[in-house]
């Protein structure tokens, strides 16, 4: 999703952006004035490549104002919650609350940020001395072309009211330039161009070429080899695709000369029945879905309840200290024992910081942990699916199935667990069922294929024997063929009667052949309406996981703001706690 927190950014700046992914675009990235992050260079017309500058939006004259709400407090917390989000996501390596970065300090910060700038640069570090630190910052984000102005008096009170805001429009600006990156990258990765291979070779070799022409190199006939010799094997695909589909043309043949058996009916009804299975198990998986949903709203309802034990234990505390401020209105103190409260409210507030950490440190590891476990569940889906199919293919499902023989070989995701017991996460024993029904499959077909090799060896033999017999078979059709021209007269009187039986058959042949094409154009149909249901049934699975993610990512956006409610409500009473024993003391 993009933000508007790209500001003015314009698409040719955006794709320039994306090239400093590479390593050699950041190598100079350290200096204390950058302007460029390519030499300049004199073009072949004669012109100096560094006046192309204003082209990519770095020149102008005059501070560009910032559009975003930076000053508004809801972008404020938004923007903190978005970077959390981003680093917890891509594993960040150190402690991160939503407390931290309210008021964080300038180590804080320079983590943070260096974290970030790592992404573009995994061998990038900071210059974490404080004399070059501000100019270290202001000149990486003038390289990376950050369209608006970084004070320097900002970087020297990081995690003041009047500067943080600023610096967190920085960095939640720097992850949209990382999440573009990725987004370009991940679409290069599953090749957007497969529908036009040609179009794609070409791109290619434009944007080497302008890289080349870039780097100050005008002439580059390796890359012209290169792309010839794209072509030559592009060639050699072309060739070996014809030989291909010549094969493909003759198996054709041969299934149309099939196709006078009722053999292609029974194949259509069998995959018909695969088809409802099919259906069935998507049914199956959409109730699970459902189930899962209930476990996440069970999961809110104990939140809830964890919420408002919370609340109801903070009501206790405020009764016990009003119990206590009476107790010290009444009672008279020593200065022995004033000196021992002191003390011990030292210790139960150094008790109360501790445990405070502790718990942002226990919630990020669940969020953690939570994310851990969704992914590892998606992939478990993702191969039992292929199992699924697989199996289906080698007939071990269902249980009717030919290689099933009555055993029940599915496999899926579960979420049960039993009392007092470890969870159970597939619905088969992998080892007691699947891999010795898997293993005995496997015996049977290593027999069949034993068994197919001596019967071609014997079938060889018979072949041998075939062309001995042959031999005197024609040494038999040279007396034969003198017998022929004795019975040719008689072949001739009988002649015309066999045309007549021929013109019969011809009439009957036809006949057959039109029925045959008429069954194919069933067959078709019912195809066409059985992936028809088939992609329905795709859509509605695929809105059923967007309706699941969007209700997820609500569930979680109210937790982190039921955190942060919690969060200040404790802050509040922690300091009217303090200030109450301020006036007790």
């Amino acid at each position: 999703m993009r933000r508007s927190t790209l500001g003015g950014m314009s698409a040719v700046q955006a794709n320039n952006r994306s090239s400093l992914a590479a390593p050699s675009r950041m190598s100079n990235i350290a200096a204390d004035k950058r302007h460029s992050l390519a030499p300049p260079r004199k073009s072949s017309v004669g012109g100096d490549l560094s006046r192309r500058s204003s082209v990519f939006g770095r020149g102008g004259g005059g501070t560009r104002a910032d559009p975003r709400p930076v000053e508004s407090k809801k972008y404020f917390h938004e923007s903190i919650k978005r970077v959390i989000a981003y680093l917890t996501e891509h594993a960040y390596d150190r402690t991160i609350s939503l407390k931290m970065l309210t008021t964080p300090t300038t180590k804080d910060f320079q983590f943070v940020l260096e974290f970030l700038l790592r992404g573009i640069d995994s061998n990038y570090s900071l210059d974490q001395t404080k004399a070059k630190f501000e100019d270290e910052v202001i000149g990486v984000f003038k390289a990376l072309g950050y369209p608006f102005e970084i004070r320097k008096q900002a970087l020297y009170t990081v995690g003041s009211p009047h500067s943080w805001p600023a610096l967190v429009a920085t960095l939640t600006w720097l992850i949209d330039l990382l999440e573009y990156s990725e987004e370009v990258l991940a679409r290069k990765e599953e090749d957007c161009f497969d529908a036009d291979l040609t179009f794609k070779i070409f791109f290619e070799y434009l944007s080497k070429a302008y890289q080349t022409f870039l780097d100050g190199d005008d002439d580059s006939p390796e890359l012209d080899d290169e792309l010839s010799m794209v072509f030559e094997s592009r060639n050699g695909q072309v060739k070996s695709e014809i030989e291909q589909l010549l094969a493909a043309n003759i198996e054709l043949r041969a299934s149309l000369h099939s196709l006078h058996s009722p053999s292609p009916l029974t194949h259509a009804l069998q995959q018909s029945e695969d088809l409802q299975s099919d259906l069935g198990k998507f049914k199956k998986l959409v109730s699970q879905m459902g189930q899962h949903e209930q476990q996440l709203s069970a999961k809110v309802g104990e939140r809830s309840s964890d919420l408002r034990a919370t609340q109801e234990e903070l009501a206790a505390v405020v009764v016990e200290v009003e119990q206590l401020r009476a107790t010290l209105s009444v009672q008279e103190l020593s200065p022995a024992d004033v000196l021992r409260m002191n003390g011990e409210r030292n210790r139960l507030e150094l008790e109360l910081k501790g445990l405070i950490g502790a718990k942002d440190d226990k919630t990020g590891e669940v969020l953690k942990c939570e994310v851990d476990i969704s992914k590892q569940s998606d992939a478990v889906q993702s191969l039992l699916l292929d199992y699924t199919s697989r199996a289906t293919r080698l007939q071990l499902l269902p249980e009717s199935a030919t290689n099933a023989h009555g055993r029940k070989l599915s496999c899926e995701l579960v979420a049960s667990s039993a009392a007092g017991g470890p969870a159970k996460v597939l619905s088969a024993e992998l080892l007691h069922l699947l891999k010795p029904a898997l293993s005995d499959l496997k015996a049977s077909l290593t027999s069949q294929l034993h068994e197919a090799q001596e019967q071609l060896l014997k079938l060889q033999d018979q072949v041998d024997r075939s062309e001995q017999a042959k031999q005197d078979k024609e040494d038999e059709t040279a007396g034969l063929e003198r017998k022929a021209a004795k019975l040719e007269a008689i072949f001739n009187s009988e002649k015309e009667t066999l045309y007549g039986d021929v013109d019969e058959l011809t009439r009957r042949s036809e006949k057959v052949l039109g029925e045959a094409l008429e069954l194919r154009a069933q067959l078709a149909a019912k195809r066409s309406s059985a992936q028809q249901a088939l992609g329905s049934l795709g859509s509605e699975l695929d809105a059923n996981r967007r309706q699941w993610a969007r209700e997820r990512e609500e569930l979680y956006s109210a937790l982190i703001r039921t955190l942060d409610r919690l969060m200040n409500h404790k802050e509040h009473i922690r300091d009217r706690l303090q200030s109450v024993l301020a006036a007790g003391a």
